[in-house]
């Protein structure tokens, strides 16, 4: 799951899919501000993330959101690989 402001800003969207299918994954764009797209959101209908290997990279004070959302939905510690970068 990506999620930017606007639909341009998704860099590098053409990899990101092409990594995801050769994997049998897939990529879901999420478009809006983060008001439009609440951090908790993110994991809306991703079903049992407790058998899931979930990375989340971005700003620190995002990775830190977002690494207890998926914490509280069940991630388990091991499972989660947070990676935050600013620009």
């Amino acid at each position: 799951i990506v999620r930017v402001r606007r639909e341009g800003d998704a860099v590098l969207l053409g990899e990101l899919t092409q990594l995801a299918t050769e994997r049998g994954g897939s990529v879901t764009v999420l478009v809006g501000s983060r008001s439009e797209v609440p951090v908790a959101s993110i994991f809306d209908g991703l079903g049992d993330l407790g058998r899931s290997d979930v990375w989340i990279a971005g700003p620190p004070a995002f990775v830190t959101v977002a690494s207890a959302v998926a914490r509280a939905r069940g991630v388990r510690r091991r499972a989660l690989h947070a990676d935050p970068y600013a620009l």
